[in-house]
């Protein structure tokens, strides 16, 4: 069996064990993090997309900019994050923009130029091929979009 199918297995038992949508410190100073970078960035509300890679069943980074009136969508290789991450959106938003896909974060579902910021958070330590991956984001980011990348200890910051 390959990675990816392990990989959906670990986190849809791990979505599971998430009923409650509530976020730690170190999850809101990230998302205030992104928010910094989304000014800096000169990212538009209601116009730009963000796209959030791995976002887990809170799918906090999408939720919280939802808030915001950004056009976030949450994507994760884990169909039950991604209906928990829904189901949390669809109390906390209702009538604001956001959307959830299930897909792998090596093969995007999107046109290329045609997203304006991704995030990724905790990720890249599940990526089989980094350079694949590297690649799928630089396909999919706009000119002059931007890659917030997060590892465990350090966040890291591209402009394309």
């Amino acid at each position: 069996m390959d990675q990816e199918f392990y990989q959906k297995k670990i986190f849809n038992e791990e979505a599971e064990h998430v009923n409650s949508y509530y976020l730690e410190d170190w999850q809101i100073e990230l998302v205030n993090e992104i928010k910094n970078c989304l000014s800096v960035c000169n990212i538009q509300k209601n116009k730009d997309l963000i796209l959030d890679l791995g976002t887990g069943a809170l799918g906090y980074v999408v939720n919280e900019l939802a808030k915001e009136n950004y056009k976030a969508i949450g994507l994760d290789i884990s169909n039950d994050a991604i209906l928990k991450a829904k189901q949390f959106a669809e109390k906390m938003n209702k009538g604001k923009w956001y959307r959830f896909i299930t897909a792998s974060a090596e093969k995007l579902p999107f046109e290329d130029k045609s997203i304006s910021f991704v995030s990724a958070i905790a990720l890249m330590e599940h990526i089989v091929d980094d350079e694949e991956f590297m690649d799928e984001i630089s396909r999919v980011l706009k000119i002059g979009g931007a890659y917030f990348c997060c590892f465990l200890t350090h966040i890291v910051i591209i402009i394309f």
